[in-house]
């Protein structure tokens, strides 16, 4: 199911890029907010067996995001 997702979440993504760079007026904060719970969605979805069997520990989740984001936005 994801997978049928990926293309609206691509031309919404598009979307916001097209604001941004030519103050397209199809973009900004609708798109924005569609991307973030398309997006949210999905990673729930992702994650819902090990949700729904308990073996997801929070700490572990934020750890992990911590070390893949914070590089780079530590580099930018």
């Amino acid at each position: 199911m994801i997978r049928e997702l990926t293309p609206i979440r691509f031309a919404l993504c598009m979307m916001i890029f097209a604001h941004h760079a030519y103050s397209y007026a199809a973009g900004g904060a609708p798109a924005v907010a569609a991307f973030f719970m398309l997006s949210g969605f999905c990673m729930t979805l992702g994650y819902q067996d090990k949700i729904l069997s308990g073996s997801v520990n929070y700490i572990d989740y934020l750890k992990i995001r911590f070390a893949k984001f914070f590089p780079i936005h530590w580099i930018t």
